[in-house]
C-alpha cells in the first residue's frame, strides 16, 4: 500500500471526520494533516510536501487565497475543493482557479474516487519527471 500525505484545510471537526472517512476508502495509506488557518496550511505544504490537498470552499476570501496560492505559493499537489452544494458555477470556478476537482457535501461519496484519481495522477506525473 502506497503511503501518501493529505493536507485538509477545514475548521469544522465533524466535516474533517467525514473527509477522513472517505479517504479511508482509497487504496492508499493516508497520513492526514489538518490546517485550521492559512498560516498553518502554508507551513504544512512546505513541511510535508503532500500528494493531495483538500480545501473547504467556505474559507473566508477563498478567491484571494486561490489566487495567492497560484501566484505566490504554488501547491505541488492536486487540490480538491469541497463545497456545500453541487452547482455548476462552483465547479467551473474551482477548475478555473487551479483545482483538480470540486466535490459537494451532498455528494461527499465522490471524494474517495476523486482523491484516488488525483493521487494517482500526481504520482504518475512525479515519476515522469
Amino acid at each position: 500500500m502506497t503511503k501518501v500525505t493529505v493536507i485538509i484545510y477545514e475548521s469544522d471537526e465533524a466535516l474533517i471526520e467525514r473527509y477522513i472517512t472517505e479517504l479511508s476508502h482509497t487504496s492508499f495509506e493516508i497520513n492526514t494533516r489538518v490546517a485550521h488557518d492559512l498560516h498553518s496550511f502554508l507551513d504544512f505544504i512546505r513541511e510535508f510536501k503532500p500528494q493531495l490537498v483538500l480545501m473547504s470552499s467556505r474559507i473566508a476570501g477563498l478567491g484571494e487565497v486561490l489566487l495567492g496560492l497560484r501566484q505566490n505559493h504554488p501547491i505541488p499537489a492536486p487540490l480538491i475543493l469541497i463545497g456545500e452544494l453541487e452547482r455548476e458555477e462552483d465547479f467551473r470556478f474551482s477548475i478555473k482557479n487551479g483545482a483538480y476537482d470540486y466535490v459537494s457535501l451532498e455528494k461527499i461519496y465522490r471524494l474517495s474516487n476523486s482523491s484516488s484519481n488525483a493521487i494517482d495522477y500526481h504520482l504518475l506525473k512525479r515519476t515522469q519527471r
